[in-house]
């Protein structure tokens, strides 16, 4: 009896210990792991180019990818004051000038002055004009001068210039003004500025562009939908005239283009599927932050416009960043590493079972993935 239940008690500790090391080695070869991700939302900005088309049908519009619209116009007068940046060589009398004064009428009465009138300066320098002006009272105008006696002739010191030819009672209301020294050296290379085309075109641009930016400004508006095109314009001065400034009065006709918000939203919506995030979601678009600038006119109803948005995306459980196979094999700290290598992983956890095993299984299938 003593014997039997000595064999009975070695079978049971021998089935227990078999038991024990099928199951250690069941847990240690069909070991499984769980990787926590919680993504951390990216914003990638979204440009692209499309139509608005202001007078088309709804057909149309959807035949043509483009998006519906409607343009108000308006017309507003602005002056601007521009730098002359033509030049031509000096010839004649112009090859000796030296620079600009002012002449100045305080009288009571218009003040013609010929070419060639005289100018002296308090050392005894003078210098003649090398146009003729007419003064107007209480104004101004700024004319070239060259020296009477070029051999002679060092500089023109800054101050008052009387008018020579003109009676005593005279000069003390017109007189001539140099703001700074005048010298040949200011004038080297023997050019004069005059006003020219490219002038003009240059002015042109320049003069829709502030009427637009302060269009827009004024109307508060969050999207860059204004056009502006001159209707008419006048100069102060004429073309071919030796200038270094002149004055643009310009009456500027504004278009405003305004796009249909949910058309808007649908293109964004249609090109965020094109975007390649390799498997990231995309949060649901917003049409208060679609942004649209006008570029260009197709013609009288076709405006092309640049969209831009601010599209939000996060890593989901189909990107191919987080594809299985990237984590067979790995330990924790080699799977941190390789979260790291983007932006898209806030946190990253990884539970691996049984506890003591080192490396996830190298069966992909074996492997969780969970994306909070």
């Amino acid at each position: 009896m003593g014997k039997l239940n000595l064999y009975r008690n070695i079978s049971i500790t021998f089935v227990v210990f078999a038991a024990m090391i099928l199951c250690a080695l069941f847990l240690t070869f069909y070991s499984q792991a769980t990787i926590i991700v919680t993504p951390d939302p990216q914003v990638v900005n979204l440009n692209f180019n499309a139509e608005v088309r202001t007078s088309s049908t709804a057909e149309e519009i959807k035949k043509l990818d483009a998006i519906r619209g409607e343009i108000s116009l308006s017309e507003v007068q602005a002056t601007g004051t521009f730098d002359v940046l033509s030049t031509k060589a000096a010839s004649g009398s112009q090859g000796n000038i030296v620079g600009k004064v002012k002449i100045k009428n305080d009288g009571k009465a218009t003040q013609t002055l010929v070419r060639t009138t005289q100018l002296q300066a308090t050392d005894g320098t003078i210098v003649r004009t090398d146009k003729q002006v007419s003064v107007p009272v209480g104004g101004e105008i700024e004319v070239d001068v060259f020296p009477k006696d070029q051999a002679t002739f060092s500089k023109l010191p800054a101050g008052k210039l009387v008018i020579i030819k003109l009676p005593v009672a005279t000069q003390e209301f017109v007189y001539g003004q140099a703001d700074s020294e005048l010298s040949f050296k200011a004038q080297e290379g023997g050019e004069i500025k005059f006003l020219a085309e490219s002038d003009i075109s240059k002015a042109k641009k320049e003069i829709i562009e502030k009427t637009v930016a302060e269009a827009i400004s004024r109307g508060g508006a969050k999207n860059s939908n204004i056009i502006g095109e001159i209707a008419s314009y006048a100069l102060d001065k004429k073309l071919g005239d030796e200038t270094d400034k002149f004055t643009m009065t310009a009456k500027i006709r504004l278009k405003t283009i305004k796009a249909d918000s949910t058309q808007l939203a649908e293109a964004v919506r249609k090109r965020a599927q094109n975007v390649n995030q390799s498997g990231s979601a995309t949060a649901v678009i917003d049409p208060e932050k679609v942004r649209y600038a006008v570029v260009n006119a197709n013609s009288s109803e076709s405006y092309n416009v640049k969209i831009s948005y601010p599209l939000t995306t996060e890593l989901a459980e189909g990107s191919e960043f987080l594809a299985k196979d990237n984590f067979t094999g790995k330990t924790k700290q080699e799977i941190q590493d390789y979260a790291v290598k983007t932006d898209a992983i806030k946190e990253i956890e990884t539970v691996i079972s049984p506890y003591w095993r080192k490396t996830t299984p190298k069966d992909a299938n074996r492997i969780k993935i969970i994306v909070k």
